[in-house]
């Protein structure tokens, strides 16, 4: 089942102001920057420049965004973080609504201090003098690099045989993809973050090991560990260890965190409430075209099973920006039949944050006594699962 990540976050502009002082022992980690970025040589002369990156302020992970006018050829950004961040210059919006081609942007690594950058032609081609870990950021971004194209190319060919998919060779380009993938993420990314323990760069990869689903909590988590106490104590990786800690809570066997939260009228629902029940907690938004997808599924199997002690409870992860959009695509699936529950605070939703719920569809089976007892259940294998505990085993 494919995942809508975190490509909606809510955009919150950062407005805190830091001393630029010894944080975590190293004034690299946290404090000002500048940013002066040189555009003689770029073609077309562009009038404006925009900036972004996501960073993490008081738990809660946030999108700082802004723009600047060039004039003489030279724009500047400055600011204060928290922690180094990957972050964007580009010729054109964070969502635009045509799409940003690679010549158009530029990744770089946003360290307190001053940050030099000279374009040349385009902004993907250009030379940087000053910022932290660039040597280590540099070697990073080259293997990220390699392993970008494979996956891309292996992509865009299995997309190209999709209609084809009983096909031999179709078979072939998804196993060479989910192989080239799974080397990345669990032997490249992995053994990058162990190597790098002082470096705030390993954070990425890190991050990139555990996926939007944190499929093997147990060994990020070891990873962690391994991380210096400097390191660990930055946002995302304190953001990581939350996620880490939240999946493992909330693994099959264990009972399920519980919450409550507004419904669609602002009613305040409480999980424990179904106590007794069969319970699909189903993590959705209406932006994710894999959930609305799947909504079918869950509907028919709703109406399949809710004379057998069974109950769904949808948790959507739009935003505040987004409560049109959820309460129409609730009209459109027809899934009104069960609770819909939302604090409106996108990937922030705080049943999401005790579930570790990162990317969407994601839902979890409980059963009448709080126990989860199934997790991730889609298309045949949710109805498989219904079966079995409720019609099968009774």
């Amino acid at each position: 089942m494919p995942l809508c990540g975190l490509t909606k976050v809510v955009f919150l502009y950062m407005i805190f102001m830091l001393p630029l002082t010894k944080v975590m022992g190293q004034q690299y980690l946290a404090g000002r920057y500048t940013i002066k970025m040189n555009l003689n040589q770029v073609k077309g002369h562009p009038q404006k420049i925009y900036f972004w990156y996501d960073g993490f302020v008081k738990g809660e992970k946030t999108t700082y965004q802004d723009s600047a006018t060039v004039k003489n050829n030279f724009v500047e950004f400055t600011g204060v973080i928290n922690e180094p961040h990957e972050a964007y210059l580009s010729l054109k919006p964070r969502l635009a609504k045509t799409r940003v081609n690679e010549g158009d942007r530029l990744l770089f690594y946003l360290t307190p201090g001053l940050i030099k950058i000279s374009a040349v032609d385009s902004l993907d081609t250009y030379t940087q003098t000053g910022g932290y870990f660039m040597e280590d950021y540099k070697a990073f971004k080259k293997i990220k690099s390699f392993y970008d194209h494979k996956i891309i190319a292996l992509a865009v060919k299995a997309q190209q045989l999709d209609r084809q998919k009983d096909s031999v060779e179709y078979q072939q380009v998804t196993g060479q993809f989910n192989t080239t993938v799974d080397i990345y993420a669990n032997d490249v990314c992995r053994n990058w973050a162990i190597q790098h323990p002082a470096s705030p760069v390993s954070l990425l990869p890190l991050r990139w090991y555990g996926g939007s689903v944190i499929n093997n909590p147990k060994g990020v988590d070891s990873v962690y560990n391994g991380l210096s106490a400097d390191i660990k104590t930055l946002p995302s990786a304190v953001d990581l260890k939350r996620r880490v800690d939240n999946v493992m809570r909330s693994a099959i066997g264990n009972k399920a965190p519980l919450f409550t939260m507004p419904d669609t009228a602002g009613k305040l629902i409480s999980l424990v409430s179904y106590r007794g029940k069969y319970v699909l907690l189903d993590f959705w938004a209406s932006w994710c075209a894999p959930c609305r997808r799947e909504n079918p599924n869950v509907i028919a199997n709703f109406n399949t099973y809710r004379l057998h002690n069974f109950q769904v409870v949808s948790v959507s992860l739009d935003s505040k920006i987004g409560e049109k959009a959820w309460l129409k695509a609730i009209r459109t699936d027809g899934l009104g039949q069960w609770p819909n529950l939302s604090d409106l605070k996108g990937f922030n939703n705080a049943a999401a944050l005790s579930y570790g719920v990162q990317a969407v569809p994601q839902n979890f089976l409980i059963d009448p006594d709080g126990k989860i007892i199934g997790k991730n259940l889609f298309g045949s294998e949710l109805t498989k699962k219904l079966q079995e505990i409720l019609i099968t085993n009774k």
